[in-house]
């Protein structure tokens, strides 16, 4: 939807969300200003009563009678040449620290008089030509370090005030270290056009803070079902996913990624292994696997495998991810053909034997 939505189409898509167990609604970009395009409004943080004629008041409470939180989009480290503050303080583009205390303003006010749960402030620029006329010559060189300190003197003010806000740090541009959160998104996708299977997305979102990024108004009712089903696999691995370590498996190519999460105590693991484009003629593909208690036995669940191993073996050996089809050339040949961006998604419990 984009830019192109209005306070009953929201409600509509909150309603829907909530039956597919969505716990967190975000209202993206689009909400403020007159912002009905990417080329105006930012800067602006005031509700677009056009869009959200009760404000966004109402449009939270009302997100909270369906059950789920309420959270906001943001882009506080952009400003629009339309907008107020921007004509009235040119001179703050770029190294003045007065900008944070007028973004804090706006943002605090509506966080003060709107119940928020969650804000997300996005980053989707890079700053490619470090210059500010607030600077004399000789220190133009700290512009992006003193533009890092005003970010984060920003995020030190919205947490002193608003201790119970949950801020995500969405880093589309500016390559900024934080939480990864994991969203399964539209198809095709809306940059690059690729189409990949629901389940392909679930298993690579599965490891970050998961999510969903779309309209749930399109979903077939068998994809409905399926997210419903997605939502739960993610409560079951959760504590595990956010509270253990987390690898990157060492593979031999660039065709291959493995990702491996292993609570504290060793005892449970979920492994991630996708293949970007599929290949004729495939190896003889072996997992090895790290972190894990090498005297112990690990009971190997998912849908191609149902095991018991033990973590010696899986650390040397690996999980064998393919089969042996010597003597077996039919089966080889009418096999199911998975193609490009697939995965294998492995559960693994300790057990006594």
């Amino acid at each position: 939807m984009y830019f192109d939505f209005n306070q009953e189409r929201i409600l509509e898509v909150a309603e829907e969300a909530s039956k597919l167990g969505i716990e967190l609604f975000v209202l993206d970009d689009g909400w403020f200003g007159k912002r009905n395009s990417d080329t105006g409004s930012l800067g602006n943080w005031t509700e677009n009563k056009e869009k959200l004629p009760d404000g966004l008041a109402h449009l939270a409470k009302a997100i909270k009678e369906k059950g789920m939180l309420f959270g906001l989009w943001f882009e506080p480290e952009m400003v629009s040449d339309d907008t107020d503050l921007f004509k009235e303080h040119l001179d703050w583009v770029i190294g003045n620290p007065e900008v944070v205390e007028a973004i804090y303003s706006q943002m605090s006010h509506l966080l003060s008089t709107v119940t928020i749960d969650y804000i997300k402030l996005d980053m989707n620029r890079y700053i490619s030509e470090s210059f500010s006329s607030h600077l004399p010559s000789k220190q133009q060189s700290e512009v992006n370090h003193r533009y890092i300190l005003g970010v984060y003197s920003l995020y030190e003010k919205l947490n002193q005030a608003f201790p119970d806000v949950l801020i995500e740090s969405c880093t589309g541009g500016e390559a900024h270290l934080s939480t990864m959160s994991a969203h399964v998104s539209a198809v095709p996708n809306h940059q690059v056009a690729r189409v990949t299977s629901l389940d392909m997305r679930k298993d690579v979102a599965m490891f970050g803070v998961f999510g969903y990024e779309l309209n749930p108004l399109a979903l077939t009712e068998e994809k409905k079902e399926a997210v419903k089903a997605q939502i739960k696999e993610y409560h079951a691995y959760q504590e595990l996913i956010q509270n253990g370590i987390f690898y990157r498996l060492d593979l031999t190519d660039k065709n291959h990624v493995g990702w491996l999460v292993v609570n504290k105590e060793r005892t449970e693991a979920l492994v991630g292994y996708y293949m970007i484009l599929a290949q004729p003629n495939p190896i003889y593909e072996r997992l090895k696997l790290v972190g894990l208690n090498p005297d112990k036995a690990y009971h190997i669940l998912g849908k191609d495998k149902d095991e018991v191993r033990y973590g010696r073996d899986l650390t040397s050996i690996g999980i064998v991810l393919g089969k042996n089809y010597i003597g077996r050339e039919n089966e080889y040949w009418s096999r199911e053909m998975l193609g490009d961006f697939n995965g294998k998604f492995y559960y693994l419990q300790q057990i006594d034997k």
